[in-house]
Formats: structure tokens, C-alpha cells, sequence
């Protein structure tokens, strides 16, 4: 098992084995055991993220989902907006979590992929409108289009 040493962390994480401290010191010791934000990134592309590092936020207005999110709050109360999946074919394995959490049928949440289809069921479209809460669909990238591996 390898670790980050350090004196002073914010957080420690263990992945697949190895401790992962995440921390603003820089006086690490010995070098060799130090990673650069460049590996904890490659590893986590690699591996995945785990789940107490997945981001959760609230999105109210026109946005594409980045590598960063995982969980979307679809917040159309105030008005409808639209939401992009990023290039299903550089994010395969990649997994979104999109929650409606409003109630104002007249306001629409209209999903999209940047890349490839939102495939739901058999059926393959280009877009989505999600219009109620609570709804949840989680989508995957099958590294060609974005499929709906859950709803609930």
C-alpha cells in the first residue's frame, strides 16, 4: 500500500489500497512518496471518483455538466433552462445523477448531449424534457451515446 504522507490534511482518502491525503502542505517527506494534483486526477479518471468526493449542486439556468459533477439539482422554478451532457464518447463509464426539484409544470428542464443521443428505453432522441419533481434519471456513457440506466 503507498501513501501520501503528510503532517497537516484536510482530508484522507483510501482508494483501491492506497491513502490519499489531501493537503495544502507542501513539505512532504520523503519526495518520493509525493503525488502531484496532475496523478490524483489521472487516478481518479482511471478509477473513478469516489462517492464523498462527487459534487452535488444546484443548477437554475443553462449549463453542460462537467467531468467535475455528478449529482445536478434541476432547479426550473423561476424559469425553464436547458441541460448538455458532455461528449459521451470521451466520457464512457461516466455517470450523472439529475434530480428535478421543482414543481412548476409551466417551467421544462430540456436535456441534451453535446455528443451522441440520450438513449431511453429503445427508443434514441436528441433531447429530453424533464417537467416535474421529484424525478430522478441517472444517464451512463456507453462511449457513443448517454443511456438511461435508472429512474426513480
Amino acid at each position: 500500500m503507498s501513501k501520501i504522507p503528510t503532517e497537516d490534511f484536510a482530508q484522507r482518502q483510501t482508494l483501491d489500497g492506497t491513502e490519499i491525503i489531501f493537503s495544502q502542505n507542501a513539505n512532504h517527506s520523503p519526495p518520493e512518496q509525493k503525488f502531484t494534483i496532475e496523478q490524483v486526477l489521472a487516478y481518479f479518471s482511471a478509477n473513478g471518483t469516489p462517492a464523498s468526493l462527487r459534487s452535488i449542486q444546484t443548477i437554475d439556468q443553462n449549463y453542460t455538466a462537467t467531468a467535475a459533477d455528478y449529482t445536478l439539482l434541476l432547479d426550473a422554478t423561476a424559469a425553464s433552462f436547458a441541460l448538455k451532457l458532455p461528449p459521451a464518447d470521451l466520457h464512457t463509464g461516466r455517470m450523472y445523477r439529475l434530480v428535478s426539484v421543482f414543481a412548476n409544470p409551466s417551467n421544462i428542464v430540456t436535456l441534451s448531449a453535446d455528443k451522441g443521443n440520450l438513449v431511453q428505453g429503445q427508443s434514441s432522441t436528441p433531447s429530453t424534457v424533464i417537467s416535474t419533481a421529484p424525478d430522478v434519471r441517472i444517464f451512463q456513457s456507453d462511449g457513443a451515446d448517454w443511456l438511461l440506466v435508472g429512474r426513480y
